[in-house]
């Protein structure tokens, strides 16, 4: 990790604890930072210290509290927040450190300043997930870290960088991805897992070639479950808006052209252009 990133990580736990908050890195970040990769993809799980009936807001809070009293917060000009952009809906935010053409979305959008650097904070509140159908919506409730993390979508996406001071830097893993980044395997965490979400399909198409310079591979049961989605043709249980997102991801991917070759060849890039209907 640089050390600037880890200044900036230690000031972000010294913030949650003042405002009596935790706060954990999730997801890619630590991922990468154990493969010796730096990276600014920081998305931040928040819940409380201390118990709340309100704790579905938790990260929308602490985003409001890190933009609002950013500039005594963070030592570091280049790191004073810019803009925050807030989605209640799904009990997001962002704090804009760049640029960023995608606000179009956000519920309400507060700005500091167009000057801005060039990376974002990414909130949510610890969350557990129930897919009442295949490629459905989430129903979405308050829970732990532990909950945040069962709900990921590959094992070495799912552990969590401890930012509160006094265990900063503990690496908290539930899932054996610390193991499967060894073993340099790709692994869902429950059978239903592209059932329930088929868009992790193209998800693990693209970590694969983003990571195939260290030999990343499905592990055999995640290989046998993404063959079986495959000729399921479980993508097509997605609505297409949200297809076209993850479709776009792909294609914006600097390894675009392999992936989709990949995805041509096993049959999955026809079921997608037949869900979007530009095929």
């Amino acid at each position: 990790m640089h050390p600037a990133t880890e200044e900036f990580l230690r000031q972000i736990g010294l913030a949650a604890q003042k405002g009596g908050y935790l706060c954990y890195v999730v997801g890619g970040f630590v991922r990468d930072d154990l493969l010796g990769i730096e990276s600014l993809d920081l998305d931040l799980a928040v819940n409380y210290l201390a118990d709340s009936e309100q704790t579905q807001f938790a990260g929308l809070e602490f985003a409001e509290y890190l933009y609002n009293f950013g500039e005594e917060i963070f030592k570091l000009k280049f790191i004073t927040p810019k803009k925050l952009a807030k989605f209640k809906k799904y009990r997001t935010a962002k704090i804009f450190f760049k640029n960023s053409k995608n606000l179009e979305h956000s519920e309400e959008i507060q700005t500091h300043s167009e000057d801005l650097a060039d990376f974002t904070l990414d909130f949510v509140t610890c969350r557990q997930e129930v897919y009442l159908a295949s490629g459905a919506a989430p129903q979405i409730s308050s829970g732990t870290l532990r909950d945040d993390l069962l709900r990921r979508d590959f094992s070495v996406n799912a552990l969590a960088l401890n930012l509160m001071p006094q265990n900063f830097g503990e690496v908290l893993d539930y899932c054996e991805g610390i193991k499967d980044l060894e073993q340099r395997e790709l692994n869902i965490l429950h059978a239903q897992s592209f059932k329930d979400d088929p868009v992790r399909l193209l998800r693990g198409l693209r970590y694969l070639q983003r990571l195939s310079k260290f030999g990343f591979h499905f592990g055999a049961k995640t290989q046998a479950l993404f063959e079986q989605a495959v000729r399921e043709e479980l993508i097509l249980n997605v609505p297409p808006t949200r297809l076209k997102e993850e479709y776009l991801k792909v294609k914006k991917e600097s390894c675009a052209a392999e992936i989709l070759s990949q995805m041509q060849s096993i049959g999955l890039l026809q079921s997608c252009l037949l869900n979007l209907k530009i095929a």
